[in-house]
């Protein structure tokens, strides 16, 4: 083993094993590991650190300073981070808890509770954080939004306005064989909605929870964090979750619904951001597929469309191929 070259296999097996202890430098750790978009070494029972790309690393260390400073969600404490143009990291506490999906299937009804409430008193704390003039959309710190839904999960704006916003999130489907779709899309995204701080990324996997009591420990990955629409964080917490009603239950109880605007940005989310991307990828997220934890939660699951499926894959491999679809 120890004559073996350091790649992302090598790192990925002793990390899994528990051998944190003979990793590598920085400098061999980072240009390995800035290939995905993150990844997270358990370097004791009390630190965590995290590598990825520059812009990840520096928009979710902004995010968590801010969410630190303004409100009293938990998240984890940044102990200290480095950014270059190689690549980045930071070091931050390792907080308790568990994800709440492993959780949720035996939890009691109290703790569960507890967990909607808490969850909801978090989402009201971070909708009161305004930003610089209503309607902006763009960091924490007044920079560009980040978010894998946007140009290719490349940075994009500021926008001056919620009405800028909707205009960029349409255009790509200009570019398609039928433009007119454009319209129909626009005219379903309102231009009067409040922008408002979002996590933008509130996944089951990244919320921390005690399995007894329901109580809330630690709210994670912050880096798509920023001012957005309203209806933005709805849209994300369902965001390849749709398969999983209990969450789908759950995310109706904290967050307003906003079902209009799910569906207009699922459609034209489709659509490729340019001739080198194939934006019909993104939405199979949000098709229910069979995973073991459907099974092992015991919960209703929503249907399956099927037959979406195999339309949606022929838009791939035509645009994949160059064609039009």
């Amino acid at each position: 083993m120890d004559d073996e070259p350091w790649n992302e296999r090598r790192i990925y097996n002793s990390t899994d094993r528990g051998l944190n202890y003979n990793l590598p430098g920085h400098d061999i750790m980072i240009p390995i590991l800035r290939k995905r978009p993150t990844r997270v070494v358990f370097e004791s029972d009390s630190t965590v650190r995290k590598y990825g790309s520059p812009l990840r690393i520096q928009k979710e260390a902004e995010a968590i300073a801010f969410v630190r400073k303004h409100t009293c969600i938990p998240v984890p404490e940044i102990k200290e981070y480095e950014v270059s143009e190689n690549g980045g990291w930071f070091l931050m506490t390792r907080s308790a808890g568990s994800q709440l999906d492993i959780c949720w299937p035996k939890m009691t009804e109290d703790a569960r509770a507890e967990t909607a409430v808490q969850l909801q008193s978090y989402i009201t704390q971070l909708r009161n954080l305004q930003p610089p003039k209503p309607g902006w959309i763009g960091s924490c710190t007044g920079g560009s939004a980040y978010d894998h839904r946007l140009n290719n999960g490349f940075p994009c704006g500021p926008f001056d306005s919620v009405s800028s916003f909707n205009d960029y999130l349409v255009e790509p489907v200009k570019n398609c064989p039928k433009p007119e779709l454009s319209i129909k899309y626009r005219e379903m995204l309102s231009d009067n909605y409040c922008s408002n701080f979002a996590h933008a990324d509130l996944s089951y996997g990244n919320i921390l929870v005690d399995e007894s009591t329901g109580h809330v420990t630690c709210i994670l990955d912050w880096e798509m964090a920023g001012f957005l629409p309203e209806w933005w964080e709805y849209r994300k917490a369902l965001f390849g979750s749709l398969w999983q009603k209990w969450w789908v239950d759950l995310v109706k109880k904290i967050l307003t619904p906003y079902e209009k605007e799910l569906e207009a940005e699922r459609c034209f989310g489709v659509f490729p951001k340019s001739k080198s991307s194939v934006g019909a990828k993104s939405i199979l997220h949000d098709i229910p597929l069979s995973r073991p934890i459907m099974r092992s939660h015991g919960e209703e699951r929503l249907p399956s469309p099927f037959l979406f499926w195999i339309n949606l894959m022929d838009i791939i491999i035509a645009d994949e191929r160059g064609a039009d679809f």
